[in-house]
């Protein structure tokens, strides 16, 4: 139930935020509508465009948030390209929540992701050879497998802190399985790089 409402309240969150958008594209066309109308009590030829104020959907303050019931009628007087923008905005966003929770019910493509971002990092930062880059990914590969077996255990026992033992041990063992890969110039730039982290616990002579 937790997550569940978690999720909502994520949902929740990334609809205001399309609402809010909705609201600054309908104020636009308020102000071009408005634009327009000047333009025409000037004396100068009438835009032949319509906006929503026109229509009878006037345009809310910026940043005021519409109800569900506004952003239907608004819709239905919504130009062709408004209502496109809307349509890819909710795709998006629908794609991106469906994505993440994905990804949080599954901690090895988690896992995964995270440790082919550093591998790329790493790889960018220290001139990895392709050989280098593979062994790199298969270290983060056989730990991985360590991790989430450790996580499965510790859900079984109910025991949160054997999770976080077995990943700090494990992750320690993955730092020093990729410290072995590098060449003593690429660690030396290692070292100068994290002096409080790599550079105490991979000294030089260690």
């Amino acid at each position: 139930m937790q997550a569940d409402a978690s999720e909502s309240e994520v949902l929740v969150a990334r609809l205001n935020t399309l609402a809010k958008q909705f609201s600054e594209y309908q104020e636009k066309q308020g102000e071009l509508a408005a634009a327009k109308e000047a333009t025409r009590q000037a004396g100068e030829a009438p835009g032949t465009g319509e906006s929503l104020e026109s229509r009878g959907a006037p345009a809310p303050a910026s940043g005021a948030r519409i109800s569900g019931e506004q952003l239907v009628a608004a819709l239905k007087d919504m130009p062709d390209e408004g209502k496109e923008m809307i349509r890819k905005a909710i795709y998006q966003e629908v794609q991106r929540i469906k994505k993440d929770h994905e990804a949080s019910q599954d901690p090895r493509a988690r896992l995964g992701k995270e440790a082919g971002k550093a591998i790329k990092k790493l790889a960018h930062t220290l001139a990895l050879t392709p050989v280098q880059i593979e062994q790199a990914r298969e270290i983060a590969t056989r730990h991985i497998e360590r991790a989430v077996e450790a996580a499965r255990v510790a859900k079984e026992r109910n025991d949160p802190g054997y999770a976080l033992s077995a990943e700090k041990e494990i992750w320690a063992e993955a730092e020093c399985d990729v410290i072995e890969i590098l060449t003593p110039e690429q660690l030396d730039k290692l070292r100068e790089m994290d002096p409080e982290g790599i550079g105490k616990r991979y000294p030089r002579g260690f």
